[in-house]
């Protein structure tokens, strides 16, 4: 299906030009912050993160969780390939809304954990 190829090619866009971080659902805290902190926006959620105290037992969607709870004007999102690992990005919260909003009415989603 020639929709689920530009999905995949936008996702694989996003990596390569340093806009998103593919992690496993069990990856370590540290790594998911060192991940995170490795992307070109990072500076949205920087203030937050340096003072965040992440719990290591907990699992990406948990951390994530977490960590976007304290997080103002902006967001780290999912975007689903419908598997066991998160495609994380961050996003304004002005840029979720029309992003998440345009991968629905695609039939993808796009969602903050």
């Amino acid at each position: 299906d020639i929709d689920d190829i530009c999905w995949i090619g936008m996702i694989d866009e996003l990596e390569e030009n340093g806009y998103l971080f593919p992690c496993d659902y069990s990856e370590e805290v540290e790594n998911i912050l060192w991940g995170l902190s490795q992307l070109k926006n990072y500076s949205l959620i920087e203030s937050y993160t340096d003072d965040f105290e992440a719990d290591d037992d907990d699992d990406a969607e948990e951390f994530v969780h977490k960590l976007n709870s304290t997080l103002k004007g902006a967001c780290i999102c999912m975007i689903d390939i419908d598997s066991d690992s998160y495609e994380l990005i961050i996003a304004s919260l002005d840029v979720y809304k029309k992003i998440s909003a345009i991968a629905k009415n695609n039939g993808y989603s796009i969602i903050t954990l």
